[in-house]
């Protein structure tokens, strides 16, 4: 099958849905990733580095600290269960004398093909642990209550402009993907552009059931519910000429938000404030690179720098922006 880039602007209600299969990742891997191929020229990118940095990879992973308890399913042995896996893990943290507590976590998610020996996009990480969280619970209720943490549930509005029908499209994101632009960028004006109304028109084109045509459209979504924990995505990774680049611009970020105030002019009922606790970073190039973190300590109120192996008490927020704002990879709010 053969799908030409330009039918799908980086920004077109079908492209975002091609790129917000994550629940479908392991069922269709290889399509996944002809899609996203076809579409936007990207490629499988660095957790190798994730790989010894193993408080990141399970506290920021997935973010939730509650206790959770659960049996893993009859068809799938413990060595490769993900959730039970994942709550042992959880589990052996809590004792200081564990000098990693991780690494039979990572052995799961590598007999579950997220193999150790090749570098992974974390954010592709992040889809695939929920979907086998999904997979492999037994208790899908519970499943469904973590996947709910990361819901970001939008309707698609697909406005023809010749008669005006609109063509609802509902789906939902467990992370939001923001692209940058310009050498420096702020947080809220990515998420501002991402919400944006797009006109596509000649070439892009919609087909219009009711005119029963490609007719001009105006595109955009619309927010239905937001998470307790908002994942950001920034689309560092550019494809240009048959070439993959990182993008080094700097992005500003606030310590807290109100979403409400970010979308304004677009959505005035919305409501969702939220307090920044973690910030992902990846240093080097498109092909090969390494992430570290910073976490922020609800109870002692400091900031922790995290670097495979290493943890240490580092600094205040404002000082986190100023030295590491190039290299922002994802970053996690929780609702307040």
């Amino acid at each position: 099958m053969k799908v030409k880039a330009k039918r799908f602007p980086e920004r077109s209600v079908l492209f975002l849905l091609l790129k917000s299969l994550p629940h479908r990742v392991n069922v269709i891997r290889n399509e996944y990733h002809v899609h996203i191929t076809l579409v936007d020229n990207l490629r499988c990118y660095p957790l190798k580095c994730l790989r010894l940095n193993g408080n990141v990879l399970v506290k920021f992973l997935l973010g939730f600290k509650k206790n959770v308890w659960w049996q893993p399913s009859e068809d799938c042995k413990d060595h490769c269960n993900v959730p039970l896996q994942l709550k042992r893990a959880l589990h052996a943290m809590k004792d200081q004398h564990q000098p990693a507590p991780h690494c039979d976590f990572l052995e799961c998610l590598h007999h579950n093909h997220i193999s150790y020996h090749i570098q992974h996009d974390a954010d592709e990480v992040f889809h695939v642990i929920l979907n086998l969280i999904e997979q492999q619970m037994s208790d899908p209720s519970l499943a469904a209550e973590i996947q709910n943490l990361y819901k970001i549930t939008v309707d698609g509005q697909i406005h023809c402009l010749d008669c005006t029908y609109v063509h609802h499209v509902p789906t939902f994101f467990l992370s939001l993907p923001l692209h940058l632009r310009g050498e420096r960028n702020t947080l809220e004006e990515c998420i501002r552009s991402f919400f944006e109304v797009q006109t596509l028109e000649d070439t892009e084109s919609f087909y219009c059931d009711r005119c029963e045509k490609k007719q001009p459209t105006s595109q955009g979504f619309h927010i239905v519910s937001l998470p307790s924990i908002l994942c950001i995505h920034l689309k560092r990774f550019r494809s240009e000429n048959g070439f993959t680049r990182k993008l080094k611009c700097k992005v500003t970020f606030p310590e807290s938000f109100d979403m409400a105030d970010v979308l304004r002019e677009h959505q005035e009922t919305i409501k969702g404030k939220y307090s920044l606790y973690a910030v992902v970073m990846h240093s080097g190039f498109a092909t090969s690179g390494h992430y570290t973190a910073y976490v922020h300590c609800k109870q002692d109120k400091t900031w922790y720098y995290t670097n495979d192996n290493k943890v240490q008490q580092d600094c205040i927020y404002a000082a986190v922006q100023e030295r590491d704002s190039g290299r922002v990879f994802r970053m996690k709010f929780q609702s307040l």
